[in-house]
């Protein structure tokens, strides 16, 4: 949901808030609606005025009603795998994050992973920041960490990938411990 239309939201809610708690209050007789009535039917600015908060309560409303019927079909966070007659297929980020952690748990030599995925144009952008034993080779266990990762992205989660790239990080030959 939008910033903008959260906060139309949140207008039209204290509209709403506000024309219920006077009818509650008249209801219950603490307020007396007649000197407030005549006095707003006969003043051009409080005439006016009413006309605008109605406007706007009509328009919010509207705008709400168009937005719930519409529905966002496509989750921000999903990203669209296929799909058939019945419906699309997609698939969210913390799922591909999963396939990422078991691609990489093949591969060994790795002690951690911490993948940040985004969506491309052209298929999936992510980042891999790795920390890895020091006995191994950097640039062919990532190559490795690369190609595992989009073997096991594109055969499970049938998604495409635009770019993987991997960040070597808190390589140190002394430090024994995992995180």
């Amino acid at each position: 949901m939008s910033a903008g239309y959260r906060f139309l939201l949140i207008i039209y809610n204290l509209i709403i808030l506000a024309i219920t708690g006077s009818v509650l209050s008249i209801m219950i007789g603490q307020v007396k609606i007649t000197p407030y009535l005549e006095y707003a039917m006969n003043n051009t600015q409080s005439r006016m005025l009413i006309i605008l908060i109605s406007v706007i309560v009509i328009l919010l409303a509207l705008i709400g009603i168009v937005k719930a019927l519409s529905g966002e079909s496509k989750r921000k966070d999903s990203f669209p795998i296929g799909g058939s007659s019945v419906g699309d297929i997609s698939i969210t980020i913390p799922a591909i994050i999963v396939i990422i952690n078991k691609a990489v748990k093949s591969i060994q030599g790795v002690r951690e992973v911490k993948p940040k995925v985004r969506f491309g144009k052209d298929g999936l952008i992510i980042n891999l920041y790795m920390l890895i034993n020091p006995e191994f080779n950097m640039p062919s266990m990532s190559m490795d960490v690369q190609n595992a990762v989009k073997e096991h992205l594109d055969r499970i989660g049938g998604v495409t990938v635009s770019s993987i790239s991997v960040l070597i990080d808190n390589y140190s030959p002394n430090e024994k411990t995992n995180r």
